[in-house]
């Protein structure tokens, strides 16, 4: 509790510092989710039906995956930026030396403010959509756990990329893919032909991650997807946990 209270102080002060720049960061979020919402109601003013997905199941694709997304860099974006930088120019050594687990530790030790602001109206949006369906107790539950577990592998993956720092001198590119990447996912999943169907569903889950949510309340959920992806997760947690200590021992080494 101690710590958490020195995250949420450090980073409310560099917000505050920084205010200008935040709050013009949060107007152009705000702008552009705006933007996507006006595009679907353009969407819909020329079809009933996108994918599979009614005008409200779009409505909810673009709003879970901004949740995520906000999420995401609420928790961990500021720490994935200084990491990355830190193992490219070797100013990690203290950190990894901490009794702690270096790793869940370098990866969300600051906070980022104006995506805490941003995400106010996925979430207002979302509160107002949920009333258009017929819900269950677990429905509700399992939809809420699809969102935790699409902010987890949305993680996961950042921190997969993260830690190819340790061999590779310039990863930004491949960072900044990843954000291009779950872009696909505000779409609903039936509207891509076969093999990027295959490859942004199975390989690289980004349709999953944003789709399964609202399959899950439309009640046309595949359950072998749902088992699919927690493997993923554990698989793709397992890979990173191997990655880093293998990491960690390479840069103990260089330096």
């Amino acid at each position: 509790m101690r710590v958490f209270k020195a995250i949420l102080r450090i980073s409310l002060s560099k917000f505050l510092i920084y205010k200008s720049t935040s709050i013009l960061v949060v107007i152009f979020s705000l702008l552009f989710s705006i933007a996507e919402y006006l595009l679907g109601y353009i969407y819909f003013n020329y079809t009933d039906n996108l994918g599979g997905y009614s005008y409200y199941d779009f409505i909810l694709l673009i709003t879970t995956s901004k949740i995520i997304f906000f999420t995401y860099e609420i928790l961990f974006v500021v720490s994935h930026s200084n990491l990355i930088e830190g193992i490219i120019e070797g100013t990690i050594d203290y950190d990894i030396l901490r009794p702690v687990d270096s790793m869940n530790f370098l990866s969300c030790r600051e906070l980022e403010f104006s995506s805490l602001i941003s995400i106010l109206l996925p979430i207002g949006i979302l509160g107002v959509i949920l009333s258009t369906y017929q819900l269950t107790v677990l429905g509700v539950l399992l939809f809420f756990f699809m969102l935790t577990l699409g902010v987890l592998l949305y993680y996961h993956i950042n921190q997969f990329v993260i830690n190819l720092a340790f061999w590779i001198e310039k990863p930004y590119t491949i960072f900044g893919f990843v954000e291009d990447m779950f872009d696909l996912g505000v779409n609903p999943k039936r509207i891509f032909p076969g093999m990027i169907y295959i490859i942004f569903t199975y390989i690289f889950p980004i349709l999953m991650i944003t789709n399964l949510p609202i399959e899950v309340l439309k009640g046309s959920v595949n359950y072998f997807d749902i088992l699919y992806l927690i493997l993923f997760y554990l698989a793709l947690r397992t890979i990173n946990r191997f990655l880093w200590r293998k990491g960690i021992s390479r840069y103990s080494v260089s330096c």
